[in-house]
Parts: structure tokens; sequence; C-alpha cells
């Protein structure tokens, strides 16, 4: 939910950063060790086309991080955070696209031979060391702020000449975390156009006498904002403002570990805090939302599980938070593509059982804080055994993940102001789409899009293909084993079975799981178990990340926002720690 939610965003109506391609690394024999860059090329060939990629890495003390340059995909840049080299084989992880690459180095080290895996799928591909790699150079960089219907985000536009003159255009949304969008680039004097036809975006401007100012209109899906920009120099960019993220000294005692998940194969890299003293201290174990996340939950530049680890920490609660499996020091990249919500619940025992080892946590009374789809799974563990002592469920579903999709699109496209027939007309899709998954039926482009055909019967034309272009990417999103189970799982069973005590919150603007349909659901099914120590709790102005919100609680607003979690929640599962804890 937190990561595959189909919000409509204010600027942006879908990431454009998935690409289907792939990233690499470079090698690290010999010289390369000390060297402070190192430069690569390589052409991916998929069914459908070659792509060239160009990648570029840089040492940090030992630690080798790069960019993916892709020339053909309107020159974007994909990060790749982490690779290693082991007995002449180099790998690595690219998170962003949940792809991995494993290829074995020439004895020279000037060439890598390996396949890139993705969503199942083995390319093989060859990268070679190069001198140079021709990066289109930086021109102008402008940057401004958009008030669109009370949302105001940090904008950036980058304009890049390439080695053959060519001049292409970058868009940044520093508010919303998402970087390097290609645009089209037009200009005629001192107009400048810049537009990205995916996004129905336009934006008109014309440049001051000086050079220094652009002023003009931002257009998106009809909607339009004046928007005036500022000359920066280069590498100016804006750095989020994050109050809450935790600084030391710390009263409490901060340990890396890693763990086994030996039925899954897995091996978690994660952060135990514990109190200061001898303990045996009460412990609880952080599970994450939907999507690929690292231990802190990390979503523009806020930490919220990192947040609440401090928080509790220094409240005497031992916490335990992890790497995702094939983000971070975690492994089982491998098994992403397949992965459910039920293999997730795996590697959450595992972190049960790692904690039951130590010596300063009380066995007796290890819990589990799950947020959003983590709010699923925290049931489906209590249910496997006697050794859960407690759930605090935040934004954990109380309905199947059919409801949940439906619901969510919704209410994101009512508040986002969508035109009535429009939102409508997706709904009843969504619903069809849905209803299609149930009945394990195939799900296909071609079906889709006769679906929306007869959905757009009589609609206005630019209705009818908003619609077509809603309907041409949801097949994908129906096609993958975790949408698939969550989709038809139904967290009620579960949460009829979990007998230990439960706090269940909800903020009043979440968007992606709305708290009028899961609290109730959740309340329901605890009652139907018999449980008789739960307690239920709808926070106002509170989204789906628990940030304090002005706004309507669209996923647009997350980065804006410089609250990364509520003061008043972190009470509430402090105080109820404190009365159900002996």
């Amino acid at each position: 939910m937190n990561k595959r939610c189909n919000s409509w965003l204010v600027i942006f109506v879908r990431s454009l950063c998935c690409v289907a391609f792939a990233t690499l690394a470079a090698p690290l024999l010999g010289q390369e060790k000390d060297a402070e860059q190192s430069l690569w090329e390589g052409i991916l060939d998929t069914e459908n086309r070659k792509l060239l990629m160009k990648f570029e890495f840089h040492n940090d003390e030992g630690n080798w991080t790069g960019t993916l340059h892709s020339p053909d995909e309107g020159h974007i840049e994909i990060p790749i955070p982490k690779m290693e080299i082991t007995e002449g084989q180099l790998e690595f992880v690219a998170p962003q696209v949940k792809a991995k690459f494993s290829g074995k180095l020439s004895d020279n080290g000037s060439m890598a031979t390996g396949q890139w895996t993705q969503n199942g799928i083995d390319v093989d591909f060859v990268i070679r060391k190069v001198d140079s790699l021709n990066l289109p150079k930086l021109k102008e960089y402008w940057q401004g702020t958009l008030n669109a219907g009370g949302t105001k985000l940090k904008l950036g536009l980058k304009i890049f000449e390439t080695a053959d003159g060519e001049l292409i255009a970058k868009l940044d949304s520093y508010s919303q975390g998402v970087t390097g969008i290609p645009l089209k680039f037009e200009q005629a004097g001192q107009q400048y156009l810049f537009s990205q036809a995916t996004m129905r975006m336009t934006y008109e401007a014309e440049v001051g006498a000086d050079r220094k100012n652009l002023s003009g209109t931002f257009v998106q899906m009809g909607n339009e904002f004046p928007l005036e920009m500022e000359r920066m120099a280069e590498n100016s960019e804006p750095v989020a403002n994050r109050p809450q993220n935790p600084q030391g000294p710390f009263p409490y005692k901060i340990t890396q570990v890693t763990y086994e998940n030996e039925t899954g194969n897995v091996t978690l890299g994660g952060t135990l805090t514990t109190p200061n003293g001898e303990g045996p201290f009460p412990a609880a174990i952080l599970i994450s939302g939907s999507g690929s996340q690292d231990r802190d939950e990390t979503i523009f530049e806020h930490k919220p599980f990192w947040v609440i680890a401090d928080y509790l920490s220094r409240h005497g609660i031992a916490i335990l938070r992890f790497d995702d499996r094939g983000v971070g020091e975690s492994t089982g990249s491998e098994l992403l593509a397949t992965s459910t919500s039920q293999d997730f619940a795996q590697d959450v025992q595992a972190g049960i059982d790692f904690l039951k080892t130590q010596a300063n946590i009380d066995s007796t009374k290890i819990g589990l804080i799950g947020h959003s789809e983590g709010g699923l799974i925290a049931p489906m563990v209590a249910t496997q055994g006697d050794d859960v002592a407690f759930i605090i469920s935040l934004a954990g579903t109380g309905i199947d993940g059919g409801k949940i999709l439906t619901s969510q699109i919704r209410a994101a496209q009512e508040a986002s102001g969508v035109d009535p027939e429009l939102v409508d007309a997706v709904g009843l899709l969504t619903g069809q789409l849905v209803e299609k998954v149930y009945a394990d039926e195939t799900v296909n482009q071609a079906l889709m899009l006769e679906l929306a055909d007869k959905i757009a019967n009589d609609m206005p034309e630019e209705t009818a293909a908003l619609l077509k272009m809603e309907a041409k990417s949801m097949h994908k999103m129906a096609a993958l084993p975790w949408m698939k189970y969550f989709i038809k799982y139904d967290p009620a069973g579960a949460w009829k079975k979990v007998g230990c005590p439960v706090l269940a919150l909800n903020g009043e603007k979440d968007l992606q799981v709305l708290a009028e349909l899961n609290l109730p659901a959740i309340e329901n099914a605890l009652q139907e178990g018999g449980n008789p120590n739960f307690k239920i709790l709808k926070l106002p102005n509170l989204n789906h990340l628990f940030q304090e919100t002005e706004g309507p609680g669209l996923a647009s607003e997350y980065g804006v926002l410089e609250q990364t979690f509520s003061p008043a929640a972190l009470k509430a599962m402090s105080d109820w720690l404190d009365q159900i804890l002996p």
C-alpha cells in the first residue's frame, strides 16, 4: 500500500522511474580498488529493443555506488546503491527496478559477462570499461515552487546539451522524492516549452531579460497553475528538512544484527535498539508496508521506523527493525518476483526466533508493530503460534485487498479533484479487474482495453482517452503474484484468531487504507473471535504515514510535510504498551 497504490498525484499520474531496463555495476580489480571513478558501457538486448546503458561509478572509502544513464530512455538516471565482488563474480541489486545482475569478470577486469534478472526474466548482458561516457552537459538549472490546489511542490528543471548538440530536459519534484523525469524541450527565442505526454503535462514559460527567471503556466490534466522559476547554480538541489530524524547521543544501545529465515533461505539484516540496563526488556518487531523497504521504511527522506524505534526504546521497549528481503543488508532479491505477504510473514517469524535467543530480551513479551501491509502480516504471524505478546496495527487492513484497491483509487481521485465521471469509470474498471482476479481469470492488456471501451461508450473523448490510458497498465498490476495474493486475501480470518492484546490505529485522512472501512472490520473480527483486550483509535488529521496534515491526505503531501510521524500517535502507542505490559 505504501508504494503500490495508484493514487493520482498532483504532478505524477504514475511513476516513470520503474522503467523496463536493467542497471549494472563496475568491477574493482587491481588498481580499480583504489580508483575514484570507473566508467562502463553495455547494450541490453531485450525482446523489444536494444538499449545502450552507460554506468558511472564512484568509490567512497571502499564503498562503490553508481548511476545508470540511459540515452535511449530519455537520458533517465537510476541509482546503483551498492555492488560487491566475490571470487571474480560481480553482483549487485538495483532496488528501484527490483532487479539483480551477476556477472563473471574477465582476467584483466575490463569486461563483465553475466545475466540481468528482472521480474523472473533472465537476459544475457555484457559491459565493458570505457574512458569517457560523453554524458549530456548541464546548461541551465531552474527551481520553483508550484502551488497546486493548496499543495506546494518544490520543482527543478534541468536543460542539458548532448554530445551532438541536442537539447534535452529533465524534471525533478524534490517534494515527492522523484528526480530525472525526461521531458521534451522546445525553444523559440525567449520562449521555452517543456512537455511530458504520459503525464499530460506542459510548462510554457518566458525567460526574463536577465536570464535569471522563468515565468509561465504549468498545465496537467487540464489544470493550470502559474509557476515562477529562478536560475540556479549547478549542484544546488534543495535538502529536505526532516527535524524528527533521531540525533545522538542515544540513551539506548544500538546493535547491527543478521539472522536467518531458514525456511525461505533468506538472511535478514537489521538494527536492534535496546534500553540501557541489564533487562530483560519487552520487544517489538517493526513490519514495513508494501514495496521493497529498508529498515527505516525510508520514503521521501522520512524515516518513520527509525523515529518509532527511537521513541519506544527511550520508553523501555527494545525494537528490531530490518531491511526487507532483497534490500540493504538482506538477501533474497532473486525471490522478490514471486514473494507474497505469506513469504514476508516468514521473515517476521525469523525475527521473533532471533529475539528469543537474546539474553536481554524477555521472550514472553515480544510483539509486532506493522504499518500498512505490515499490519496485515502481523495477525498472520500471530496465528501461527503463541509467541506474539501484542500487536500494534498502524493503518493495517481489515478487508480484502480488492476492496482496499478500489477504495483507495476512488478516494485519491476524488481528493485530487478528478472529474466525477472519470472517477466512476476508473472505479468500475478497477472493480472488474478485481473480479477477474477473484475468479482466477487471466488478465491481459487486450482484455482491459476491451472492458475500458465498453465503459467509455458515450463518454467525452478526453475522458475516454484517460480511461484507456489507465487500462493499458492495469493488467501489469494483476500479473504480479504479490498483487494477486493481496487482492484475494481477507485478513478478517486471521484477526478472528488473534488472542493477544491489539491496538489498531488509523489516520482520519488516510486515503490508502481508509479508516472508516478497515477499523470497524478489524474491531468486528476481534469481537467475533472473542478477543477481550483490544483498542481501536481513529486519529484526527493524520494521513497514511501518520503525518499531521491540513490537506486531504494525498500521497503528494508525504514529501512536502516536514513531520515524519505524529507525536500523538507515538504517545498513543507508548501509553497503551505501558498499560498492557506488566
